[in-house]
């Protein structure tokens, strides 16, 4: 069994059977509320650990002014796996997965124009290494989840100030564990997110990953648990949760199904739970990242691999569950997208890929439903490299706004910014 280890930038090792594919991550003395060694899916790990970047030049389509605003340096946080938010100040709001003064995760706030500041640096007791981007409730508190820390070690929900004060921990997860997608703040007024794994055992199964709903007064509530004994309903959601025009949820599971090759699902705020999509692998596998719902009313998303080359797909759904494949990543245009897109106010879907591209290191790219498509950045690593879970973000000002889990100046990601005139990025429409 050949095996190969290394250490990532947030100071754990890594090591990689390669004959099966089976990864540990080893927790260095400074993660002491990360379990200390633990099987983890290689797809969560960052996409620079497992495939080749080519040293080359940062590619920006014509049409696009393209610019890093912060690059993390490991004392103001590593690793931004998610995306910002804007907040009501105007401000950008947003979490990295490590570093800080513990190197367990920070959550910080940033001006559009790039000044970071440190809002709090998580320690293990609090939570640690945050899963999911931020949401902010009506009175400018934040909300956010961490995979880890708390007083199980299975992650928390928290809720901070803008200014970082008002910390407190809502919750510490017991039976969902790994809260890695984040909350939706509802229409009903209420949270709601997803956890990739736990959910408790019984005669019929072992958990893997549930739905769940909190009260503003903290108070959870288990909707559904995905369960090894029924695993054609999905296993593992990994991403934010989508209330669509109807007042249902729509999500994601990045596994289980006809083939385990994941699910698009539809639950009721009751918990009724409804199987829209199966993949099959040739219509995309594994979806890491969420669901948008168009201006047209169906659903469009992303998957991880699968499709035609097997480097991943965007799809669109209708609400009765016909999906149609708009794109087939094939390497050069990108591989494994992770994130949500977003619909800009152009219209068009905005996206990002962990791989492939020019460079190997990502790329941003731009589509229409008619299935127009342009790559408008590869990333060369010097400026970034590797986007993963977050979603891009339309702010006020029509920029988009995204963050990148590698490269940039220190090697620990960044936070960029990218100002897009369609016409010109995407004369085929």
């Amino acid at each position: 069994m050949a095996v190969v280890s290394r250490y990532l930038s947030s100071g754990v090792m890594l090591t990689l059977s390669l004959s099966p594919l089976i990864v540990w991550i080893m927790g260095s003395s400074a993660q002491q509320q990360k379990p200390a060694s633990r099987l983890l899916d290689p797809h969560q790990l960052l996409p620079q650990q497992t495939t080749t970047q080519k040293a080359g030049k940062l590619r920006v389509r014509s049409g696009v002014l393209f610019k890093t605003l912060v690059n993390f340096d490991g004392r103001n946080g590593a690793e931004p796996y998610f995306g910002v938010i804007q907040g009501t100040d105007g401000n950008l709001y947003g979490t990295t997965r490590v570093g800080g003064s513990n190197n367990l995760g920070t959550v910080y706030r940033m001006t559009p124009r790039g000044y970071l500041l440190t809002l709090l640096s998580f320690n293990g007791t609090n939570g640690s290494l945050p899963g999911g981007a931020l949401v902010q409730n009506a009175t400018g508190l934040l909300y956010g989840t961490t995979s880890f820390g708390g007083n199980n070690n299975q992650g928390t929900i928290f809720r901070l100030g803008p200014q970082g004060g008002r910390f407190k921990t809502l919750v510490n997860f017991d039976v969902g564990a790994d809260p890695f997608g984040g909350l939706l703040l509802a229409k009903d007024g209420n949270f709601y997110g997803t956890t990739t794994g736990g959910g408790g055992t019984n005669g019929a199964g072992t958990g893997a990953g549930t739905v769940y709903k909190l009260t503003p007064q903290g108070t959870l509530t288990t909707l559904h648990t995905f369960t090894t004994a029924n695993p054609e309903r999905g296993l593992s959601p990994t991403a934010r949760l989508l209330q669509g025009k109807d007042g249902n949820f729509y999500g994601t599971t990045r596994l289980g199904g006809t083939s385990n090759q994941g699910t698009v699902f539809k639950i009721t705020p009751a918990g009724m739970l409804t199987t829209l999509v199966r993949f099959q692998g040739t219509n995309g596998k594994n979806p890491y990242g969420g669901l948008v719902q168009g201006k047209d009313g169906n659903f469009y998303g992303t998957t991880g691999t699968g499709g035609t080359a097997d480097k991943g797909t965007i799809f669109r759904l209708t609400p009765t569950g016909k999906i149609t494949t708009l794109v087939n990543f094939t390497g050069s245009n990108g591989q494994a997208p992770a994130g949500a897109l977003v619909q800009g106010k152009d219209g068009y879907f905005y996206g990002t890929t962990s791989g492939g591209g020019l460079n190997g290191g990502g790329t941003v790219f731009v589509v229409t439903a008619t299935r127009a498509f342009a790559t408008l950045v590869d990333f060369d690593g010097t400026n970034g490299s590797n986007p993963l879970y977050g979603a891009l973000f339309q702010a006020s000002d029509g920029n988009l706004y995204g963050t990148t889990a590698g490269g940039g100046k220190y090697g620990k990601g960044t936070v960029f910014r990218l100002t897009v005139d369609v016409e010109t990025a995407l004369p085929s429409k």
